[in-house]
């Protein structure tokens, strides 16, 4: 939860979602009232950018919220507003209710179709009960929409129904010049998903979401004319961040040449490059170690892929947070 949001109430969604009220308390850059949050594992919640009660008045600030379900996806939040300062008025306990529209949004920080490169994206839904619709955007470096062809019909954003245990399929088909980028998955019930990569010749490889960092550890290897890592960023964010990314020896040292900073990459944005891309003047010809990436303004959410040039040499790798 931002540092700034206090007093929460905590309620698990038919879903398994984590649902929680807080009141942005002393600023955070947002208006005064009380937020949503939800989270998939109870660690890391996803805000809502707007206010779902705000004050009744300049001089009132609303507390201690606490939410129960109606029903038909409807809440009712209980909370207690305070007057500012306290001599003015007396405090009220006040309840709004109302249908909370909570969007989850998963990454695929790699995406990509054409000359020989399909790309699927499979989601599921765990719920019993519930309907899951949202919608599959696709994005290009700079964060803008990404036109990829889907069975003969181009499109940046395909829009889905997953029936309760069921699952769907969003396939590319592979024709045409390369594309590649970033899919971010918007849905108003928890979903499951995967991308999966089949390259001519080479293999398959399944890759699940992305959870947002703001630092990670990915093993990398290299062996010239064979076995190469890849790795893709995209950035969760609403405004640009700063990628400092260091490559190190199995020791944790930081190799000659295997510093670099990467500036402004844009809201949305979209970096996909091999590590003898990353770092030009390194000595990665036969090299085996680990890639650090620390950022600042924000999170990002990554991919890491190890091909070769033979069939079945096609894997993903572990993107593990810094601690």
């Amino acid at each position: 939860i931002l540092p700034d949001m206090v007093d929460p109430g905590v309620m698990i969604l038919p879903d398994g979602t984590f649902l929680i009220v807080a009141v942005n308390f002393i600023g955070a850059g947002l208006p005064d009232g009380i937020y949503t949050l939800t989270s998939e594992d109870g660690r890391t919640f996803d805000l809502r950018k707007d206010p779902i009660i705000r004050p009744s008045s300049p001089n009132h600030k609303p507390l201690d919220p606490a939410i129960i379900a109606l029903g038909d996806d409807k809440y009712r939040v209980y909370y207690w507003e305070v007057a500012e300062p306290v001599e003015d008025t007396e405090d009220k306990i006040l309840s709004a209710t109302g249908k909370l529209e909570v969007s989850l949004a998963m990454y695929f920080a790699q995406f990509g179709d054409g000359q020989g490169l399909t790309s699927e994206l499979l989601l599921t839904n765990p719920s019993a009960t519930l309907t899951a619709s949202g919608r599959a955007d696709f994005l290009d470096d700079n964060g803008l929409s990404l036109a990829v062809s889907f069975a003969g019909q181009v499109a940046s954003s395909v829009d889905f129904s997953i029936a309760p245990l069921g699952v769907v399929t969003i396939s590319t088909d592979g024709q045409g010049d390369l594309v590649v980028g970033s899919a971010v998955v918007t849905s108003d019930n928890n979903v499951g998903g995967v991308m999966r990569f089949s390259i001519a010749n080479t293999g398959i490889a399944g890759v699940g979401k992305s959870q947002p960092l703001s630092g990670f550890i990915i093993p990398v290897r290299r062996k010239l004319g064979g076995i190469n890592t890849g790795i893709a960023i995209h950035n969760t964010e609403s405004q640009a961040v700063t990628l400092n990314l260091t490559l190190r020896d199995p020791q944790g040292q930081e190799v000659a040449n295997g510093a670099k900073t990467i500036e402004n990459l844009p809201a949305g944005g979209h970096l996909a490059q091999f590590i003898d891309e990353l770092f030009l003047t390194a000595e990665t010809d036969d090299f085996e170690g680990t890639l650090v990436v620390q950022v600042t303004g924000g999170k990002v959410a990554a991919t890491a892929l190890e091909l070769g040039t033979e069939a079945g040499q096609f894997t993903t790798l572990p993107v593990t947070a810094l601690q």
